[in-house]
């Protein structure tokens, strides 16, 4: 008897048009997935074409040593929709240092998923008809075909990570990852699995992604500068090279091209800013404020009644407060912060106000407000165009002559020098306002007496303390990195108005200034 074998059934035109979308990522990318925002918002997504390279390489070891806005996210976002409709019980983990940059993943994902009636059909759902979106304590997705892909931050150590098995890993802001935590996620890796990083550097030697990015490594390697990006142009390149102060500074090298440029070093020590992170329950809070609703407003009077009800301010603790500012105007957004001194003279953060595109008049009534309510033994501005004109306004004009700012308000040219002792001989010791600000907050996170937002309160602070890096020129001097730094600057300010007080107490008790009043910056050497 001869034994037929099943034949397998015939495939239509349309069925096979339909597999070969889903087996090619650009294909799928276009057919299910559209442009979110921007000129293009609706239309089917078109990658690039150095992304269209990339989200085919099968690859299993790949790192991108990249530019800003260079395509990044959509390359992850792609990645993980492609691989929770495709995949076939399969597990993958998209993990990034700290929950700021998970969430944005996450945020770009699901919104693909609610904006294409295709992808939300393919999310397993659950009894009761509800897509199995699984949110605390970590954000997971299942789908239909039995695919698992888990969304979780590094935190210091990796620990979230530890107890996964997955066949695909993507890592986000790779430069970041904290050195404890790749050690865990190597071992969430399954045999002959794919893992990719994606990171701007950050000039960081010490690091696995700095060794990943190396020839010698074996990594297929992805070089996107931002000039990469279609319509990108010389103007661009200067307008970059502008702000960042030359082609050849850490700025420019690390955000627009893409390269390791010069070493750089923590401008925190990371262990020691997460040892000063609390709850802060019934005692911070964080205020935005968007220039754009003052659009219609032309008094300062309105202003002010506009400011008072956004600020919603409650009833606080007695106590000494102090505040900060990096101010901007229409570029660069202005963020104050508010300080209370504790009994233990630990600076607590009570409010940050971030606020943009507020003309200076509005800035300096949205300070008078919190003055009146804070009551400030003294405000730190930096010295920056922006913060001297309202400095200019809050100590000139009648409506604020009450406040007596002038006897407490001061300002920081953030270039400038600053006497901070005397010798026995009574000659002054001089340092650099930016290295001394840095060298007080270093003091006051070894000593824990400066605390700030746990994460899940306000991600910002993490975000930017845990990235700040500094570099060293050839004639000895530090630079830091600009950008994502005014809370940080802002901190600065407040924390150097204190010091300058006490100093001021000091010589008020004719005890005098002999002696260091400078901490070391608590990082790695400068030197090696």
């Amino acid at each position: 008897m001869t034994i037929r074998k099943p034949q397998p059934a015939k495939l239509s035109a349309d069925e096979i048009s339909f597999a070969q979308i889903l087996l090619d990522p650009v294909a799928f990318s276009a057919g299910f997935l559209s442009q979110l925002d921007g000129p293009e918002s609706g239309r089917p997504m078109a990658l690039w074409a150095h992304q269209v390279e990339d989200v085919r390489d099968a690859s299993r070891e790949i790192v991108h040593q990249d530019g800003r806005a260079v395509g990044k996210t959509v390359d992850i976002v792609v990645q993980v929709l492609h691989y929770g409709v495709t995949a076939r019980n399969g597990r993958m983990l998209v993990t990034a240092p700290n929950d700021g940059h998970v969430n944005k993943i996450i945020e770009e994902v699901e919104a693909h998923i609610e904006a294409s009636e295709f992808l939300r059909e393919m999310v397993a759902v659950d009894a009761n008809g509800r897509m199995r979106i699984t949110r605390k304590p970590y954000y997971q997705q299942t789908w239909k075909n039995g695919t698992i892909i888990y969304f979780r931050p590094a935190g210091p150590t990796g620990k979230s990570v530890r107890s996964l098995h997955c066949d695909k890993v993507l890592v986000d802001e790779a430069a970041w990852y904290p050195e404890p935590a790749w050690r865990a996620l190597r071992r969430v890796l399954n045999r002959g699995g794919q893992m990719r990083c994606y990171s701007n550097p950050n000039g960081l030697r010490n690091t696995t992604y700095y060794r990943i990015t190396q020839p010698s490594s074996g990594w297929r390697i992805y070089k996107w500068p931002s000039w990469i990006v279609p319509g990108w142009c010389q103007a661009d390149t200067e307008g970059e090279a502008k702000f960042y102060g030359g082609k050849d500074t850490a700025g420019f090298q690390h955000e627009v091209a893409g390269e390791h440029g010069a070493p750089s070093y923590a401008a925190f020590n990371v262990r020691q800013f997460r040892d000063c992170q609390r709850k802060l329950e019934k005692v911070y809070r964080v205020v935005r404020i968007d220039g754009e609703e003052f659009s219609a407003i032309h008094s300062v009077d309105e202003a002010y009644s506009r400011l008072e009800a956004l600020l919603d301010l409650q009833d606080e603790a007695r106590g000494t407060y102090w505040m900060g500012g990096d101010l901007g105007y229409t570029n660069d957004p202005s963020e104050l912060t508010v300080w209370l001194e504790d009994e233990r003279g630990r600076l607590v953060p009570v409010l940050r106000v971030h606020n943009e595109h507020m003309p200076y008049t509005f800035q300096a009534a949205l300070i008078a407000i919190l003055d009146d309510h804070f009551d400030f033994a003294g405000l730190g501005f930096d010295a920056g165009s922006n913060g001297l004109a309202v400095e200019h306004i809050l100590t000139t004009e009648d409506r604020y002559e009450g406040h007596q700012f002038a006897f407490r308000l001061e300002t920081y040219d953030f270039g400038g020098c600053l006497t901070t002792s005397y010798d026995p001989q009574g000659r002054p010791k001089v340092q650099r306002i930016k290295e001394y600000m840095t060298s007080l907050i270093n003091g006051r996170l070894a000593a824990r007496t400066l605390l700030f937002p746990a994460g899940d309160v306000d991600l910002d602070w993490e975000d930017q303390f845990c990235t700040h890096t500094y570099s060293q020129t050839q004639m000895g001097r530090l630079v830091y990195s600009k950008g994502n730094d005014h809370i940080i600057d802002s901190t600065r300010t407040a924390v150097l108005r204190k010091e300058r007080e006490l100093l001021k107490q000091l010589v008020d008790d004719g005890r005098g200034l002999e002696g260091e009043f400078v901490m070391p910056v608590l990082t790695e050497s400068v030197f090696d």
